[in-house]
């Protein structure tokens, strides 16, 4: 099991209900994996995303705390770039049907 974790960052997207507050994504090269950490640590599944135009599943963690957990319990951190680049190599983008 792979569990990747971007370095946490601000939102500073005031519509957002995460407005102001400590964010990640968490991510795996598989899915039961990735919805057996998330449900360890506490996460909902609804924190859980697959958008259909992109196909890069995730969850959102928010906070500092959950953040911290998920690392000792063995996320690796990595940049939001390394962390897009594994998405893309686990899962493609989907082409747009025309």
């Amino acid at each position: 099991m792979k569990i990747l974790i971007d370095t946490p960052f601000t939102i500073k997207n005031k519509k957002s209900r995460f407005y102001g507050r400590i964010h990640s994504h968490l991510v795996s090269d598989n899915i039961n994996d990735l919805h057996e950490f998330a449900k360890m640590i506490g996460l909902k599944r609804s924190y859980f995303h697959k958008k259909k135009s992109t196909n890069q599943p995730h969850y959102d963690v928010v906070g500092k705390i959950n953040i911290a957990l998920c690392v000792e319990l063995g996320a690796e951190i990595v940049t939001r770039g390394d962390l897009f680049d594994f998405l893309k190599t686990h899962y493609g983008r989907r082409q747009e049907q025309k």
